[in-house]
């Protein structure tokens, strides 16, 4: 519930819109449920289907990517915006959403899972809960950059578009 309150809060506030009614928190709650499933789901069933030959490797790592574009432009529909906002203003945000996780995921490949292997060892719970919160905290603001980019690039083409009030 707290992720959904903290989700529209932030949508109403990149796209500067004033305060609505609350979001009815059990869909809220529901729907965030679903994405971060769908969001793991296609992870694992990409890592089990890699490890053929590399043209096959490739194109399912293009179709993973669509799908979590995709996936991303859904939760960005969802979230509040101002009307006559149109779909392909929140392509941006899902872009940027679906390179960073790609690029979080190769960081953690590169250097969060030899860390991952050993904190047990050296720092017990403590060293992994530590990577474990970094991790959700990049995410986190990968995700308030890609809300923030919808928005900006949305108002600046709208302002510009606009005719001139001072005239």
């Amino acid at each position: 519930i707290g992720v959904v309150r903290a989700l529209a809060l932030t949508s109403r506030l990149a796209w500067r819109m004033p305060e609505t009614p609350p979001v009815r928190k059990l869909y809220g709650s529901l729907g965030v449920l679903a994405i971060v499933t769908a969001v793991l789901a296609v992870q694992l069933i990409r890592n089990r289907l890699l490890g053929g030959p590399f043209y096959t490797d490739l194109m399912l790592l293009v179709v993973a990517v669509g799908v979590l574009g995709g996936i991303f432009l859904m939760l960005f529909m969802w979230l509040p915006r101002p009307d006559g906002v149109p779909v392909t203003a929140l392509v941006p945000g899902a872009l940027l959403m679906t390179g960073g996780l790609l690029v979080i995921r190769l960081a953690t490949l590169v250097y969060f899972a030899p860390r991952i292997e050993t904190a047990p060892s050296l720092y017990g719970g403590l060293g992994l809960s530590a990577v474990f919160l970094a991790w959700l905290y990049i995410i986190s603001r990968l995700l308030v950059a890609s809300i923030s980019l919808n928005a900006a690039i949305w108002q600046r083409e709208n302002i510009e578009s606009a005719p001139e009030a001072n005239d």
